[in-house]
């Protein structure tokens, strides 16, 4: 295909080498157009030619044609400034016939008022031309080569008298010669011309080399007197990073294979999906638990949009028939307002919604920026509301409509941690009709620079090497290092046993490298890790099940670690990928973990339960989640899931571990890993901690909180035992901290609201987990409230709370909710993340700031009345204890009193 090198030829190759190249940090640049002719108009000798701004970059001022093709006279200066309402612009204006044309700049050092919105300090005041070059048109010139986005918002300044399918102006966006987008800005609400009060849009990153250009074209749209528009652009040179585009992606990827997934490291790995969500259904409440289920829904024939021009794709069936996802191929916009290589969209209510997946192919910080328009104005149209979700949570929404006056939406995220696999989800879904749901999708995401350790590149280098020796170290070296074997589960702290390296199978299976059990891959050992080493999508995984009986396998994706557990009752029954961290410091571990196993399609299928995925340091599980692709419409579990350990106190050479464990089955356990983690801060930053166990011991128990090293294990007891009086409150004083030494006047105190005794809940009969928080204050329903505070803390200073609950068994032995709810600041939050000990606690987060007496206060109730099947301990709510993590001033001793008589 004959296509200008700059646009997808150039800058995919340009795209691949960033992809390759490491991360570097450098600052970004942000240009204005605004502030640049201000620059320009203050300089010695203004000028209308090319003039370079103090960051070096280059404007120019012009009056074009229909095509954006600038007249061979640039706009010349006119001496003066020009009042305009309450303030002053200045600037060029035009020549030769073209006097109209004005390009000038709020100079005032306010703003001002204006029949719309008010032309902003600094802000572009453009007016076009009636004539052959009917348009008012600023161009920025790339300095250097590198990654570039941009930001152009339009509005109308002036309202008709009476409004005509000619009022207000056409907003055009130019990159690298090629039309990006037409937009019509306009105060006046006529129908025929759906124009927008403002129109935005944001230009996702892209690579220019030196001396490439962006455009920005006020122009005629048949009537001219008034149409004073008020404009900002503004170009960001972006910092280095690793950038994955998802229009040259599917460029690339059609002039390949056309397949559904695809990926490389380099590229990314992509899904084009067609998700069918039930009717009804509340899409945020759906999603979190069931959205990933759709991998085996895709959208897989090939479509070709002949009608709009110059696009291909991936479409419901051969006509293209929505839902589908398409590019434009070509250099240009084509017929159906598509820009090149921007993504057409059309979702379809009862064949699925349409959506774009990533998965990022490296564990690291990422950013996105994605912009969606609804680029349909056929009448009737309501538009579409589009998701952007990561691992199957909703980041952000947004609805776009011609009709509406939305006619552009951007959503970003980041930089936010990612572990290899998480999916990434632009998702596209219908309204009430779907008439002129068309919709373009520009979509980048960005490696940011920063250190991450990660499994999946250290054992890729390992095997390269030929070394195949365990523990092997982290990339990033510091005396970090990786290992991979086995344990009996999680919560085993000190156990770990060693998986023997197995050679790559032979031919179709030559690109994985397996450790297992045993020494020979071929026989099937387990548990087993692997992966594989091209770096490249896998279609099929089935030769890594070791010939246990399976349905659909899913295919691996690039750095993706595959994972197969033992069964259930041997001692080393669980994956283990186990990192030892290289200095003290608070880190934050990220791990995904998605079921590639589904049993449901075999002729006798025994429904598979899937896995526990936990993280685990030294037998503490800060986080842990269940998936199953065969039980996903449960409630206990997700096709895939990822999880997170913030803020985790790790001496240097302390062991985190990432463990599949089987459940009751484990035939058809196949499953895909990424694993990853970063410093948060050194050591010497730690800040304090104080825990507080609710009728526990008086300071005489040790125990690990949810912060704080290994070995601050000091607790603060409050307690209610039947040696005791019963109390409707009861105040603790001066709280030592948690490395059981450090005093502090810090007090706890907790009152039922009600005035009635403190009722006790404990762990039932039989109870084999930890004593620590086994006893705790009980609320019997939502009605029975406890206010508690924290006194004695510094004034207006943020704070974390970290409040404990419990889960438990009901008279039949299942796992229970404690029910309990709290309240802090006036956010309400169920205590729902597991904790350290075992499935049986779970606690709440707040970040919370001390008010100006140095208090933090707050409420806890059952989020439910009693329960009749609950056991008799576990009815209603559980408040067992709670840790508060900050900086806390310094001991003031008590007083000492003489008297003399």
């Amino acid at each position: 295909m004959n296509r200008k090198p700059c646009l997808i030829g150039r800058c995919a190759a340009l795209f691949l080498l960033a992809a390759l190249a490491t991360a570097s940090v450098s600052a970004r640049t942000v240009y204005d157009a605004g502030k640049a002719l201000r620059e320009n108009l203050a300089s010695s000798s203004p000028t209308s030619e090319l003039f370079t701004d103090s960051k070096g970059g280059k404007w120019s001022y012009y009056f074009s044609n229909e095509f954006g093709t600038p007249n061979t006279e640039v706009i010349l200066k006119r001496n003066g400034q020009k009042a305009y309402n309450d303030g002053y612009i200045n600037g060029f204006d035009g020549s030769s016939g073209q006097q109209n044309t004005s390009i000038r700049v709020n100079i005032s050092d306010h703003a001002i008022a204006t029949d719309g919105e008010p032309l902003e300090q600094d802000e572009l005041f453009m007016f076009p031309a009636n004539g052959e070059y009917k348009w008012a048109h600023v161009r920025f010139t790339a300095p250097v080569s590198g990654w570039y986005s941009a930001f152009v918002s339009a509005h109308d300044l002036v309202r008709q008298t009476t409004a005509t399918n000619t009022s207000g102006v056409k907003v055009r966006v130019i990159a690298q010669g090629n039309r990006l987008v037409t937009g019509i800005v306009s105060l006046e609400n006529y129908s025929s011309s759906l124009p927008t009060r403002r129109f935005d849009f944001q230009m996702p990153v892209r690579h220019l080399a030196a001396d490439d250009t962006i455009d920005v074209l006020v122009g005629f749209n048949g009537d001219y007197s008034n149409d004073n528009t008020g404009v900002k652009f503004v170009v960001t040179k972006e910092d280095e990073g690793m950038f994955y585009d998802s229009g040259v992606a599917m460029t690339n990827n059609l002039q390949t294979d056309y397949s559904n997934p695809y990926g490389t490291i380099k590229d990314g790995t992509w899904y084009y999906l067609r998700p069918t969500v039930p009717s009804g259904i509340n899409f945020d409440e759906w999603a979190p638990k069931n959205f990933s289920y759709a991998i085996t829904n895709m959208l897989a024939t090939h479509g070709t949009r002949s009608s709009a021009g110059n696009e291909r794709g991936f479409a419901n069936n051969s006509t293209a028939t929505s839902p589908y996802l398409l590019v434009n191929e070509s250099v240009s916009v084509d017929a159906g307002g598509i820009a090149p290589c921007e993504l057409h969209a059309h979702p379809n209510p009862t064949t699925g919604w349409t959506t774009l997946r990533f998965r990022p192919p490296t564990s690291g910080f990422y950013s996105g920026s994605i912009v969606v328009r609804d680029v349909s104005s056929a009448s009737g149209g309501d538009g579409v509301k589009v998701y952007l979700n990561i691992a199957d949570h909703v980041v952000a929404s947004t609805n776009i409509c011609l009709e509406t006056f939305s006619a552009t939406g951007l959503l970003t995220f980041g930089p936010r941690l990612l572990a290899v696999g998480e999916p990434v989800d632009i998702i596209v879904s219908p309204l009430a009709s779907i008439a002129a749901d068309a919709t373009g999708i520009s979509a980048i995401f960005r490696r940011e620079a920063g250190d991450v350790y990660d499994a999946s590149t250290a054992f890729a280098a390992r095997w390269a090497s030929g070394n195949t020796s365990h523990p092997f170290p982290d990339l990033l070296g510091g005396g970090a290092t990786w290992d991979v074997g086995a344990k009996t589960n999680a919560y085993v702290s000190t156990q770990f046993y060693s998986m023997p390296a197995s050679k790559t199978l032979a031919g179709s299976k030559l690109n994985w490298c397996i450790y297992a059990s045993g020494t020979s891959a071929e026989n099937g050992n387990l548990p087993r890790i692997a992966l594989a080493t091209n770096g490249v999508a896998s279609t099929d995984s089935k030769m890594l099940m070791g010939g246990a009986e399976y349905g659909q396998i899913l295919g691996a994706i690039p750095n993706e670690l595959f994972f197969h557990p033992n069964s259930p009752n041997v001692q080393s029954a669980s994956s283990t990928v186990r990192a030892a961290v290289p200095v003290d410091g608070i880190y934050t571990a990220r791990a995904h973990a998605r079921d590639l196993n589904t049993d449901v399609l075999l002729a006798t299928p025994n429904y598979a339960d899937g896995v526990r995925f936990s993280l685990s340091m030294s037998g503490r599980v800060p986080a842990t989640a269940h998936i199953s692709l065969d039980t996903v419409k449960s409630a206990e579990s997700s096709a895939e899931a990822s999880i997170e350990g913030r803020r985790l106190w790790l001496k240097a050479g302390e062991k985190l571990d990432a463990v599949v464990d089987p459940l009751s089955k484990n035939s058809n356990d196949g499953t895909g890993v990424g694993v990853c983690y970063a410093k948060e801060s050194d050591a010497a930053d730690a800040p304090g901690v104080i825990n507080i166990d609710i009728t526990g011991s008086d300071d005489n128990y040790v125990g690990v909180g949810r912060e704080g090293w290994s070995s601050w294990t000091k607790w603060n007891g409050i307690r209610f035992s039947s040696k005791l009086p019963a109390v409707a409150e009861k105040t603790k004083q001066n709280c030592r901290e948690a490395d059981g030494t450090t005093k502090r006047n810090v007090a706890f105190t907790l009152k039922r609201d009600s005035n009635a005794n403190i009722d006790k809940g404990w762990s039932p009969t039989g109870y084999t987990g930890p004593t620590l928080l086994r006893i705790w204050a009980k609320s019997t329903g939502p009605g029975d409230t406890y206010t508690f505070k924290l006194s004695n803390l510094k004034a207006n200073e943020p704070y974390t709370l970290y409040l404990y609950s419990s889960k438990g068994t009901d008279s039949s032995g299942n796992a229970v909710d404690g029910n309990a709810q709290f309240t802090v600041g006036g956010v309400t939050k169920s205590a729902d993340e597991t904790w350290n000990m075992r499935d049986a606690k779970v606690l709440v987060r707040f970040d919370v700031t001390s008010d100006a007496n140095g208090e933090i206060s707050g409420t806890f109730a059952a989020g439910d009345a009693d329960t009749s099947s609950l056991a008799d301990s576990l009815q209603g709510g559980a408040f067992n204890g709670l840790t508060l993590v900050g900086d806390f001033p310094d001991y003031d001793p008590p007083g000492m009193s003489i008297i003399l008589r």
